[in-house]
């Protein structure tokens, strides 16, 4: 139970490089019976003392990488209306999970409440362990393993949560926003200079922090990207660089923030231009295909290639203009085109109806009332819970309308096509009864009935 067999699995970048390789340990089946025990009763403990931090998304129910894209594009959209500017630091730790010091790991265990009986368990878990590596027909020799949990287990991300749960603490002015261990930090001024100034020595003591841990920080993949209003201009930013450990991050124009691409604008061009891209490559494949599929296997390509990059986080940068998702909606209609059958200038709205498909624009209002219904049924994360306001949060008066939701006011267009602003006013516009559906799968299955029977 206590040996691993581990595979490499190949990331990015060159194969002969072994740092760009993901060690994935795999383990006996009643092994992970028994983690999948124990992780059920930890995850519970930690859930019902709220001891996991706030904006840690990673391995959470009901913490989804779009949840965390959201809070994070709601924190940098309202520092642009209100005249600010927002410096988000992402950075990057080397082999995180295999650095885990086993001592420190117990001791925050014993901080968080887990004495005793338990405490020696997972003591005997992470100690006299081993592992060989398997890769293209050839074993290593067994040797021990000294630090780190098993990439691949039940348990191991559980404990690297908790290893890295108090990493919120090295600042008092610093917001984070964690998935496992991707770590980003941001913060907001008025006053570019200073900022730079305050991030400075904020990163200072989450360097320190990262050593006390004995996690490494890669300064080469990490960077920093100023969020910052379109017309807003700065002279005197090239005189001030971000630093950490006396190294200065690269600046850049736009992240890669899980699976999303933030420029400093918030305009979605770079993303958008992405899934496009990625898009326009599955057009070329159904098409080369749709003389040899029949119709229902050319929509089941559709639903698995390309339909995840129409979804994916699509609250998040969907909104706003309709004319900034028209190259997406012109490959979908072609797509559709291709699918059904019909000629490439054949009329699309009827064929969306006929395959029981939605519009890159009705997918976006689907998911964003998805998210509003969740938020009345009190399935979002708690971080979320002040995230809208209804008519009844103002007043007590007993109107028509006092369980509509209030939309915040914008100034900028970056803030009033987020979600803050556009889902109370979508859901407002709802019929009371698909409003009241009984459960989330009933209301999804009859919000995409009504946005389908819209189609002529």
């Amino acid at each position: 139970m206590k040996i691993a067999k581990v595979i490499p699995i190949f990331k990015s970048g060159s194969p002969q490089d072994m740092t760009n390789y993901r060690p994935i340990s795999t383990l006996t089946s009643f092994s992970k019976i028994l983690e999948k025990i124990v992780h059920k009763r930890l995850y519970d403990f930690l859930d019902v003392n709220q001891i996991l931090y706030d904006n840690q998304f990673g391995f959470r129910r009901n913490h989804s990488t779009a949840l965390a894209i959201l809070e994070t594009i709601d924190r940098i959209s309202e520092s642009m209306d209100s005249h600010k500017q927002t410096l988000g630091v992402f950075l990057d730790l080397s082999k995180a999970f295999d650095s885990i010091r086993h001592d420190i790991l117990l001791d925050k265990l014993s901080h968080y409440g887990i004495r005793g009986l338990p405490l020696d368990w997972f003591g005997s878990f992470l100690t006299n362990r081993f592992q060989f590596v398997s890769y293209a027909g050839a074993i290593s020799d067994l040797l021990p393993i000294i630090c780190g949990v098993p990439q691949g287990s039940i348990l191991g991300p559980l404990l690297f949560l908790i290893y890295i749960n108090d990493v919120s603490h090295s600042s008092k002015t610093l917001t984070f926003i964690l998935f496992a261990d991707d770590t980003s930090a941001f913060l907001s001024s008025s006053r570019v200079l200073h900022l730079f100034q305050d991030m400075t020595l904020e990163l200072n003591h989450l360097s320190n922090w990262f050593c006390a841990n004995f996690l490494l920080l890669n300064i080469k993949k990490s960077n920093y990207v100023l969020f910052s209003g379109p017309r807003t201009t700065n002279t005197d930013l090239n005189l001030q660089p971000l630093l950490i450990n006396s190294v200065e991050l690269k600046r850049v124009p736009n992240v890669k923030f899980l699976g999303v691409i933030l420029d400093e604008h918030l305009t979605w061009h770079d993303h958008i231009l992405m899934i496009k891209n990625k898009v326009s490559k599955v057009v070329g494949i159904i098409n080369t295909l749709k003389w040899k599929l029949p119709t229902g296997i050319l929509r089941n390509l559709y639903n698995s290639l390309m339909l995840p990059y129409l979804t994916y986080c699509t609250t998040a940068w969907a909104g706003g203009s309709p004319n900034r998702l028209k190259p997406i909606f012109l490959l979908q209609k072609r797509v559709i085109r291709i699918i059904a059958g019909v000629h490439y200038l054949a009329h699309s709205s009827p064929l969306f109806k006929s395959l029981n498909l939605l519009s890159i624009y009705d997918i976006y209002r689907h998911q964003l009332a998805t998210l509003m219904y969740r938020h009345q049924s009190g399935l979002l994360p708690s971080i979320f819970k002040n995230f809208f306001t209804t008519n009844s949060d103002l007043h007590q008066y007993n109107t028509r309308k006092k369980h509509d939701y209030r939309s915040a006011l914008s100034r900028i267009g970056a803030r009033s096509s987020s979600v803050r602003i556009t889902g109370p006013k979508l859901w407002n516009s709802i019929d009371p009864s698909v409003r009241s559906a009984l459960s989330l799968s009933s209301f999804k299955y009859t919000f995409k009935s009504l946005l389908i029977s819209q189609y002529s």
